[in-house]
């Protein structure tokens, strides 16, 4: 068993917390190969309880060949998540754009949220769950700083995860999008996802990930009388992010936004950015004409008021409304004792293309 000193670097988003992201450089002996690695602490030579890990990725794999070409990376699911409505949004939307893969970071979350990834993994073979036990090693905090929420480390180790799914993911498929469940990027026009990042790679090249401004709903400004406040959906937990049509206008002059990464450029991220890109890899911004980040969350603007109306999301509500309602349905969540199962009121043919 060879063995060699490894170098570390520490993450520099650790967010004032103790515990952060590091990375370890490890330089291969000459004529070495090796199919598993593992970590010493200083002097010690003791392989009795030594762990060891499969190299992966040694081999490179040619972009056309890759098996997938989206995958969504959602970190992660802590204090017993349980937005199930928006989930259930998002992930038909999802399906909808032709994203291929979702993989989910799971620390805790409620039995009716555990049913929907039941039914996302096993039934229709669209998302992965990854356990994430973080909470029996070190005590996380639930905020992205100490004084909101004490801890260890950061949001439920959310930096170290997203790394975790970039490598995974690096030689599988060709773009991975990182953000979370409170979140879907929607591209401007009735486009596909392919589409969009079609036109992005003839503006900007190959080895270019994007960066989507962030575009806050808060989801105390509900919509009154809105069309899509079903009563079928009303017994379903979490937020209806099509009743949502408020935005903040953001002047903070912070880039919160989220990232749709082409992997083998990155050597590792951020919460919001690239920390380090390799090979030639770089990031572009994306305008809203091209496509948006929409974000239900609370508001982070606190002048009332500053709020305009955009109704982008509601371009997806015939399509979308029809396969929640076939996805709660078969899940055993929607509210059939309301009445017939909802629909649009105002049908949109603009949509018809991505049934």
């Amino acid at each position: 068993m060879a063995t060699a000193a490894a170098q570390r670097t520490t993450h520099r988003s650790n967010y004032f917390f103790p515990y952060g992201t590091g990375d370890f450089l490890c330089l291969i002996p000459p004529g070495c190969e090796p199919r598993f690695v593992g970590l010493l602490s200083g002097d010690s030579v003791d392989f009795t309880n030594f762990t060891l890990l499969p190299v992966l990725n040694r081999a490179s794999v040619e972009r056309p060949r890759l098996p997938l070409r989206f995958t969504l990376c959602i970190a992660n699911m802590f204090n017993s998540y349980d937005n199930v409505l928006q989930f259930v949004q998002a992930m038909e939307l999802y399906r909808l754009l032709g994203i291929q893969r979702v993989i989910v970071y799971k620390t805790s979350c409620s039995a009716t949220m555990d049913t929907v990834l039941d039914y996302y993994s096993r039934k229709r073979g669209f998302l992965q769950v990854r356990p994430w036990p973080i909470d029996a090693f070190l005590k996380p905090s639930s905020s992205w700083t100490p004084s909101l929420g004490p801890g260890q480390i950061h949001y439920y180790g959310q930096i170290p995860s997203s790394n975790d799914c970039l490598y995974r993911s690096m030689y599988q498929s060709r773009y991975v999008l990182m953000h979370d469940a409170d979140e879907v990027i929607l591209p401007a026009g009735n486009v596909s996802f392919q589409k969009l990042i079609s036109d992005l790679e003839k503006a900007h090249g190959e080895k270019v990930n994007f960066y989507f401004p962030n575009n806050v709903f808060p989801y105390d400004e509900k919509e009154e009388n809105s069309r899509f406040d079903f009563p079928e959906w009303r017994n379903v937990p979490g937020s209806n992010f099509l009743g949502h049509v408020l935005r903040e206008l953001d002047t903070s002059g912070y880039n919160t936004g989220k990232l749709v990464l082409d992997p083998r450029g990155v050597l590792q991220m951020e919460v919001h950015s690239v920390h380090e890109h390799i090979d030639g890899g770089r990031t572009e911004r994306v305008g809203r004409e091209r496509g948006q980040l929409y974000h239900v969350r609370r508001r982070k603007n606190n002048q009332q008021g500053a709020l305009v109306r955009d109704e982008g999301l509601l371009k997806v509500a015939v399509a979308l409304v029809e396969r929640v309602n076939h996805a709660l349905s078969s899940m055993g969540l929607l509210n059939t004792t309301a009445g017939p199962a909802p629909t649009s009121a105002h049908p949109s043919p603009a949509m018809a293309g991505l049934r």
